[in-house]
């Protein structure tokens, strides 16, 4: 949608689980020699400014990761060594760690439709010549860009301001799967009040391939996301996709 921006909702709570489960997933991969290549669908800016106007409006922020800064826990322990790595008040998220826990023969294609997110994308990662940026649609464009002599590693969180995403994610994971059968596949859901995301969350329950992971939170308030899940493909071998705060 191309309304979306998510650096108003920047390290909310969804974001520290999702972005806590792709940290572990990439940790264990690492452990594999073969280069990865790396598809974001949904990359955002890549790096969002906690401080800024747009993360203050809405307070996610504040909510999320601000609020479980100060907990011991060695759950919350892989991404705040993340935070470590980001300049003050800046946030990681999916195309950032991609790129910090990557290696020197790995490839990227980052993924954003909306021309100020692109913007931004850009102006952060295009020193990296590692990393190829499509001012596209990642639903269209991802199957283009894998790669057979490398192991895949796909993220696929999109806004699902447009609620066909809730049907076409499932759509694009089988037919990635048909493509490259052992790509690693992460899919994240948001759980809203309205429900949109029940006939999903059905079908990933049904499907024994994947491996789903969800948390539970307080929410903001009585119209907000109230609880975060995420999907594996493909996981791999040692990754902890169990998720308790």
């Amino acid at each position: 949608m191309l309304s979306y921006q998510h650096t108003f909702h920047a390290g909310c709570m969804a974001d520290v689980h999702k972005h806590t489960l792709l940290i572990r997933a990439l940790r264990a991969e690492k452990t594999n020699r073969k280069p990865l290549n790396f598809i974001d669908t949904h990359a955002g800016r890549g790096v969002y400014d906690l401080s800024s106007e747009q993360a203050q409006k809405t307070g996610e922020a504040a909510h999320g990761i601000l609020s479980l800064l100060e907990q011991e826990s060695e759950t919350l322990a892989p991404l705040k060594a993340m935070l470590g790595k980001t300049k003050e008040n800046q946030y990681p998220g999916s195309a950032k760690i991609m790129q910090l826990l990557s290696g020197k023969e790995d490839t990227f294609h980052f993924f954003e439709l909306h021309s100020t997110e692109f913007k931004e994308l850009k102006n952060r990662f295009n020193l990296d010549d590692r990393i190829k940026l499509h001012h596209d649609d990642g639903f269209d464009m991802a199957y283009d860009n894998l790669y057979k002599k490398r192991k895949n590693f796909v993220f696929i969180d999109p806004s699902y301001e447009i609620k066909v995403d809730y049907e076409d994610v499932v759509l694009m994971i089988n037919e990635l799967l048909d493509i490259a059968p052992d790509a690693i596949i992460m899919l994240w859901v948001p759980h809203l009040p309205k429900g949109y995301h029940k006939p999903l969350m059905e079908k990933l329950k049904a499907d024994e391939r994947a491996t789903l992971s969800t948390f539970r939170f307080t929410p903001m308030n009585d119209r907000a996301m109230y609880a975060s899940s995420v999907a594996v493909w493909n996981a791999p071998e040692g990754a902890d996709l169990e998720f308790n705060l």
